[in-house]
């Protein structure tokens, strides 16, 4: 997928992990910048996370996902 291409929607009923990520941010007000901050990893990490819908490789990045956006997703 082209980054340029990529809409930037609100997704109300997320159906993928990047959609979850990507509505609990935006639901929290938080720029992907900020979470990126808080979850000790790169803008363009969370990018790809969203857009990609790839799935953190690192445990620690899960569980701050879900302690920081309030997400009920499995850790592995």
């Amino acid at each position: 997928m082209n980054l340029f291409e990529f809409k930037y929607d609100y997704p109300k009923e997320p159906k993928t992990f990047g959609e979850m990520i990507r509505k609990a941010r935006l639901d929290r007000g938080m720029q992907s910048k900020q979470l990126a901050r808080l979850v000790g990893v790169t803008p363009e990490t969370i990018q790809n996370w969203e857009i990609h819908n790839r799935i953190p490789e690192s445990r620690q990045n899960l569980e701050k996902l879900r302690e920081i956006l309030g997400l009920q997703i499995p850790v592995f």
